[in-house]
């Protein structure tokens, strides 16, 4: 993240210049620019729509602590293992302490994607797709796509690594499941790699499904427990 750019023709990835290393821009200073890329592009989407953007908060809950579960941080739609989007406040909370730990393991872009696809749940939430009658699955693959069309516009501002997307690729792989009788089961890593670039190539009216069409801006559709309150990415 934040480096030289790359380029992808017919499937296949050239770079230009050689990789940095991986944790290099996993830092304050990467995540805000990130997050101010971000909300001007949403602004200028919503502006488009003719709707106002409410901008998401990133919001490290790693120094809250919940005493019985230790092992995890908390916002107010629970416990913050990685990130998730919780939709009693509208906004982004992440795990600094795990994502650090992503970051060094598979490189920086794999824990930005975390917030970029929470981000993108963000989005859904902000357009009335986070509908109770929709399937998890098509909820996580729509934010997989979003994810992809925020990557793409990091990647016109020049903001990418060479090695960017094999992380990308990487973090999919790994967290991609295939428990597809499981209520909870995201996508499968080929269906999500699949529509991070369906996003990626062609923009955000190709991640909108015809049964997935915006609502009403007054209409936040949410409800099943408040669309299980929390939507996390892996």
């Amino acid at each position: 993240m934040l480096g030289r750019k790359w380029i992808a023709l017919g499937g296949l990835i050239w770079v230009l210049g050689s990789a940095l290393p991986a944790i290099a821009e996993w830092t304050p200073a990467a995540k805000n620019t990130v997050e101010t890329k971000l909300v001007l592009l949403w602004r200028s989407v919503f502006r488009r729509l003719d709707r106002e953007f409410k901008v998401p908060a990133f919001i490290d809950a790693s120094g809250n602590w919940v005493a019985q579960k230790s092992a995890r941080r908390y916002s107010p739609c629970g416990d913050v293992f990685l990130a998730h989007y919780c939709v009693r406040d509208g906004n982004i909370y992440f795990n600094e302490n795990e994502l650090s730990g992503i970051a060094l393991e598979l490189g920086d872009s794999a824990a930005f994607l975390a917030l970029i696809h929470e981000y993108g749940h963000a989005i859904q939430h902000r357009l009335g797709l986070l509908k109770a009658e929709r399937p998890l699955k098509a909820i996580e693959l729509e934010a997989d796509c979003f994810a992809g069309v925020q990557m793409a516009y990091l990647n016109d501002l020049d903001l990418l690594e060479p090695n960017d997307l094999d992380e990308v690729v990487t973090a999919y792989g790994l967290y991609g499941d295939y428990d597809i009788t499981s209520s909870s089961h995201h996508g499968t890593p080929e269906e999500r790699i699949q529509s991070f670039f369906k996003g990626f190539h062609k923009g955000m009216a190709a991640c909108l499904a015809p049964s997935a069409a915006p609502a009403n801006p007054q209409q936040q559709n949410v409800s099943r427990r408040d669309c299980r309150l929390s939507l996390s990415v892996l």
